[in-house]
């Protein structure tokens, strides 16, 4: 479908040797950590294959069409390199799998308590210690202190990526000028937009007569998903108080598919203006609030239903990616109007397949707010 120009290049520290890719797939979600595994091919049969392991690597890609230049860089970490394939001449077949630095999280467990923070505020200590560049792209003010959190047995980044699923938080990668952050989001509908729209066709061989950016193979789908939540949650100083909260989508056929959740201690939190009443605060400052387990209800209803509307395309583009997003033209369904925000992306070359490239993406509407599913459950 489209060319790459002879552009890509791999990165892997401790190898000098030149390596050519072969065979890519890349994979790109929203509150997941990018992968990427490469067949690439080098004149040299003795690589060291444990030197890159553990250490800073890069992948860059350079799209080039009559009118501009794609590009896009992958920094990260070398998760594994083996040789895969000799020849008698001494040329090899190398597999290569790179990761993003926020990938180490995952190699590393640990018992702990955080205590009288904001998710944010354990969100920035577990990224210190780690050195991860980030952006903060959130209303702080949304984020009340919390009296405990525990991460139990689990690794750095399953116990960041469970808070982060609990408060609406997405987060995704973006790079620059060499350097790559990760961006925490809790509204990433609000993120950038790209500066070209797709126009769409059904023929991708014309626009590859003028070497232009389109999209195609276009899918939009809408699913029955559940209308109603409640919660309820329990105070042990106030057993008789009645602590439950409900919402619901305004759809008379979903609201029958309601979803109950009992959650101890989800509505607890701590006030900002704790520690002025001694005698209330003997058991601590934190408060079991009704209002605080109405905003979690609402967004259990929103984190459920992110995804009713959903869109795909195929295309010729390398610059799209999670966080980001794009516009489709002259698609003759009036779904495809709207922005839309991706939240999932697939780059896949293979040198011996007739269509050597294809990007396929998933995306939904920019304008309906985007919580990350909860995939981590302690």
């Amino acid at each position: 479908m489209f060319a790459l120009d002879q552009q890509m290049k791999p990165e892997l520290s401790g190898i000098s040797t030149p390596l050519w890719v072969h065979q890519m797939d890349i994979v790109e979600r929203m509150s997941g950590l990018w992968e990427i595994e490469l067949v690439v091919r080098s004149e040299s049969p003795d690589l060291d294959l444990e030197a890159p392991i553990g250490r800073p690597a890069r992948l860059s890609l350079t799209g080039r069409m009559k009118t501009q230049v794609l590009e896009r860089t992958f920094s990260g970490i070398c998760t594994k390199l083996g040789q895969v394939r000799v020849e008698a001449d001494g040329a090899s077949t190398y597999a290569v799998s790179l990761r993003p630095a926020l990938w180490a999280l995952t190699q590393r467990t640990n018992y702990r308590l955080f205590q009288h923070l904001t998710v944010v505020e354990i969100a920035n200590a577990l990224l210190d210690e780690w050195e991860i560049e980030r952006e903060l792209r959130l209303d702080l003010d949304r984020y009340p202190v919390l009296e405990l959190r525990t991460q139990y047995g689990e690794s750095d980044h399953a116990f960041l990526a469970r808070l982060l699923e609990e408060f609406g938080i997405s987060y995704f990668f973006e790079e620059a000028g060499g350097t790559a952050k990760l961006v925490l989001s809790d509204n990433p509908g609000r993120g950038e937009l790209r500066a070209q729209p797709l126009p769409y066709t059904d023929d991708p061989s014309l626009h590859a007569v003028t070497a232009g950016e389109f999209a195609t193979k276009g899918h939009v789908v809408h699913r029955a998903l559940p209308g109603a939540f409640a919660s309820r949650d329990y105070d042990f100083r106030r057993p008789g108080y009645r602590l439950f909260t409900s919402t619901d989508a305004g759809s008379e056929a979903e609201a029958r598919w309601e979803q109950f959740d009992y959650t101890p201690g989800g509505y607890l939190h701590e006030h900002n203006e704790g520690g002025q009443t001694p005698h209330a605060d003997d058991k601590g400052p934190g408060r079991h609030e009704e209002g605080f387990g109405k905003k979690r209800t609402e967004l259990a209803m929103l984190r459920t239903r992110a995804e009713k509307a959903s869109y795909q395309v195929d295309s010729n583009v390398i610059d799209l990616a999670p966080g980001r997003l794009f516009t489709v033209v002259d698609h003759p369904h009036p779904a495809f109007g709207e922005s839309l925000l991706v939240i999932e992306n697939r780059i896949h070359r293979d040198d011996e397949e007739e269509e050597s490239f294809t990007v396929t993406t998933r995306a939904v509407p920019a304008s309906v707010p985007y919580f990350p599913p909860i995939t981590i459950d302690k």
